[in-house]
């Protein structure tokens, strides 16, 4: 005598027997996926492609050890000064906070709303910060560490030295405004 009843689905169960609802199998497997591709287009181990760090080029030269963390902690820095550079401009491509609903408080007075005295000091400190970097950096340093940091474009062996350089005295900067 044959058994009746219907097929049983082959998925994932938890301890229960229940079919388990959970994504992480399909989830993990599209990873994967996506990380081999990353490690195949960068040339990077599988291992270094699943860091975070891997999405920028920036990120993949502190994973190829071409930079350190402070100099990668400094082209970030680099990119949300030039964030704030675009939000001051007002110009198209810049990062735009949520509108969640949710009142933010002045930094400098605490106000709910930023006041005009306070959003004028901080457009005229972003414009003076990103002055005296154009003044340190020659114009090729500052062209290849926007090319790294804020297109994020890879750059050439031979052209990371000089993003390196650009990064130390972006870094110098940084550690020299934060003392005074």
């Amino acid at each position: 005598m044959s058994r009746a009843g219907r097929k049983r689905k082959n998925a994932t169960r938890t301890p229960t027997g229940q079919i388990s609802r959970a994504r992480a199998v399909v989830e993990r497997e599209a990873t994967s996926v996506a990380c081999e591709a990353r490690a195949r287009l960068y040339e990077l181990p599988i291992a270094s492609a699943r860091h975070s760090e891997a999405g920028s080029a920036l990120g993949r030269m502190l994973l190829r050890e071409q930079i350190t963390r402070e100099a990668y902690d400094d082209g970030m820095r680099y990119a949300r000064l030039h964030a704030s550079l675009q939000a001051v401009l007002d110009t198209p491509g810049r990062v735009v906070e949520p509108r969640d609903g949710v009142s933010r408080a002045c930094p400098e007075c605490g106000q709910t709303v930023r006041c005009e005295g306070c959003a004028s000091d901080w457009s005229d400190r972003v414009r003076w910060q990103w002055d005296a970097l154009g003044k340190l950096l020659t114009v090729w340093e500052a062209a290849l560490l926007r090319q790294v940091v804020i297109a994020d474009l890879d750059c050439a062996p031979m052209q990371a030295q000089v993003v390196v350089r650009a990064l130390s005295i972006v870094g110098a900067y940084f550690s020299q405004a934060r003392a005074a």
